[in-house]
C-alpha cells in the first residue's frame, strides 16, 4: 500500500478533482496576472502612480474582506443542508444580504476616501478610492 495513494474523491476525473483544479488553475493565473501587471506598470507610470495603484489595492479588498462577514464562504457550506426547495430562498437572501453590504463597504470607501490620503501622505489616492467605492458591487455578488 502507498502512502502517496491519491484518494478516489481527489482524482482529476472526479466531480471534486475538476473543482480543485479549476482552483488551482485560476489561482496560478492570479498569480502570473499580478507579476506581469507589476512589471508593465514598473516600465510606464512613476513611482507615485504606482504606491496609489498598490494602496488602492490593499485598501479595496481589505474593506471588502470586512464587508463580506463570511457570508462566501458560509454559502457553500450551508447549501448541502437545506432541501431542494430552500436552497433557492437561501441563495436569494444570501444575494440580498450581499447587496447591503457591497452597499455598506461602499459607503466605507467614499469615506475612506477623505481620511486615508492624509494617513498615506498621498493625495492621488483620494480620487482612486471614489472610483473604486463601485468595487465592492463588481466583487461582493459573485464571490
Amino acid at each position: 500500500m502507498s502512502l502517496l495513494r491519491i484518494p478516489p474523491t481527489l482524482h482529476i476525473h472526479s466531480a471534486l478533482g475538476r473543482q480543485v483544479l479549476f482552483l488551482i488553475v485560476g489561482d496560478g493565473i492570479t498569480f502570473v496576472a499580478l507579476f506581469i501587471t507589476a512589471i508593465v506598470l514598473s516600465r510606464i507610470i512613476s513611482k507615485e502612480d504606482i504606491a496609489t495603484y498598490w494602496q488602492v489595492l490593499f485598501i479595496g479588498p481589505f474593506v471588502v474582506s470586512l464587508a463580506d462577514l463570511g457570508l462566501s464562504g458560509a454559502v457553500y457550506r450551508f447549501i448541502p443542508f437545506y432541501p431542494k426547495e430552500r436552497q433557492k430562498i437561501f441563495l436569494r437572501n444570501t444575494f440580498i444580504a450581499t447587496l447591503a453590504l457591497a452597499a455598506l463597504a461602499s459607503l466605507v470607501l467614499l469615506g475612506l476616501a477623505t481620511v486615508v490620503p492624509h494617513l498615506f501622505h498621498n493625495q492621488a489616492l483620494s480620487r482612486a478610492l471614489l472610483i473604486t467605492s463601485a468595487y465592492p458591487f463588481a466583487v461582493m455578488p459573485f464571490s
